[in-house]
């Protein structure tokens, strides 16, 4: 399964980073994955889409076909794990993408190569991407159902 770059809506506002993950897991276009996170929260299809949680996230993504299976999650008050060493202990022939939470913020990981979210809107290294020394509150590896 690919990381997919999302429309960046050229002349509008910039995506929320819910939103921004959930199209570069499934592909879909802006009007698309509103509608999925909309029946996911129970609200109208063009309602305004901001502050996914991961519940949330998990919803729209099993309607649009994928499941998530947490990899990690912090524990406790004091788990200082940053994004940087998450990735470290990741298989560097790892190709499969990760949904990430870093600190209330979602990106999207494929394997250690790439990362991509709303502020950078195109794959960029991983390992030079921002984010590196926040913590990550927890880590889901995306399967496709079907």
């Amino acid at each position: 399964m690919k990381m997919h770059t999302p429309d960046p809506r050229p002349g509008k506002r910039r995506w929320y980073c819910g939103p921004f993950a959930f199209a570069a897991i499934t592909g879909h276009d802006f009007e698309n994955t509103r509608a999925y996170i909309n029946a996911a929260k129970g609200r109208g299809e063009n309602t305004g889409v901001m502050g996914t949680s991961d519940s949330e996230m998990r919803r729209a993504l099993i309607l649009a076909g994928y499941d998530l299976k947490l990899h990690y999650k912090a524990v406790g008050e004091y788990s200082k794990r940053t994004l940087n060493t998450w990735m470290k202990e990741l298989n560097k022939d790892d190709d499969s993408l990760y949904l990430v939470e870093v600190t209330g913020h979602w990106i999207v990981l494929q394997g250690r190569s790439k990362m991509i979210d709303n502020h950078t809107e195109w794959p960029v290294a991983a390992f030079a991407g921002p984010w590196q020394r926040k913590q990550i509150k927890q880590a889901f590896r995306v399967v496709k159902k079907y």
